[in-house]
């Protein structure tokens, strides 16, 4: 029985991923268990070098710890040198191996969903590990302008220049100006209980004709980023998708075989 599990505070016990990778281990008849580990700030070190130390098969990251877990792994996916941040460990031969599939994941959903990104102008929330993913995704697939709204316009600048992006801080953003054709939000933020503030900005919005607006978060009963579209009389998909495809892509890394990405997205639209 081999043991996986997810790396995050304390949401990774408010994480889907045991439930999809449970089901589709049961599914595959692949012998494995797969748990949340909740994991202080502090105690990163250790926890990562107790991947090894347990015998722990491999481990998904999900924020905050996506960047600080880089130092403590052997080997890191050009996916990951190129985005800054990991989401997928693999254990093997007593090593450490970091890959990124959020950006992967989330071009799957571009493909599957016939999301046309190429020469289009995106709009971007956030500069957390996530947002890396993002833009990294949208570069590659074809986007001829990304803007990146954050709080802290240091930041803010200092990703842009990184990954070729416009900065922007998020109260100076104007759709009048930027004309997106795609929003995307990669701040861990999408509910008015996460921040009253953003919540306040993104409803006080002008309405813009906006044809996609993706939310990379899930499971919020209320959600700013849906309002959002719904105001825009756009198309509006939330992060279960992407998270579906990431787990697929984490699968294969970790077992060297392919599975089918409706399997993932099958147990995910029953919770």
């Amino acid at each position: 029985m081999k043991v996986f599990g997810i790396i995050s505070d304390e949401r990774a016990f408010r994480s889907k991923s045991p439930v999809m990778h449970n089901y589709v281990f049961k599914k595959t008849a692949f012998e494995a268990v797969y748990v949340p580990f909740c994991v202080q700030e502090v105690h990163i070190e250790k926890a990562i070098n107790g991947i090894k130390a347990l015998q722990i098969h491999g481990v998904n990251v999900t924020v905050p710890y996506k960047q600080s877990v880089m130092p403590y792994l052997d080997s890191l996916s050009d996916e990951v040198l190129a985005i800054g941040a990991v989401n997928t460990i693999l254990s093997k031969d007593n090593k450490l191996y970091g890959y990124n599939t959020d950006a992967s994941g989330l071009m799957d959903v571009f493909q599957r969903d016939h999301i046309e990104i190429k020469n289009c102008v995106a709009l971007v929330f956030g500069t957390g590990g996530a947002s890396r993913a993002v833009l990294y995704a949208l570069f590659k697939s074809g986007a001829k302008a990304v803007y990146i709204a954050g709080r802290n316009i240091q930041k803010t600048k200092k990703l842009a220049d990184e990954m070729s992006a416009h900065a922007l801080l998020i109260n100076d953003v104007n759709f009048r100006d930027i004309k997106p054709d795609i929003i995307i939000n990669a701040t861990s933020v999408s509910s008015p209980d996460e921040s009253n503030e953003l919540a306040d900005f993104i409803d006080n919005m002008p309405v813009y004709n906006v044809s996609q607006v993706i939310d990379i978060n899930y499971g919020r009963q209320v959600n700013i980023w849906k309002n959002m579209a719904s105001r825009m009389n756009s198309q509006f998909m939330d992060g279960r998708s992407m998270l579906a495809s990431q787990a697929a892509r984490s699968y294969y890394i970790w077992t060297g075989n392919q599975v089918d990405v409706d399997l993932y997205m099958a147990r995910l639209l029953e919770n």
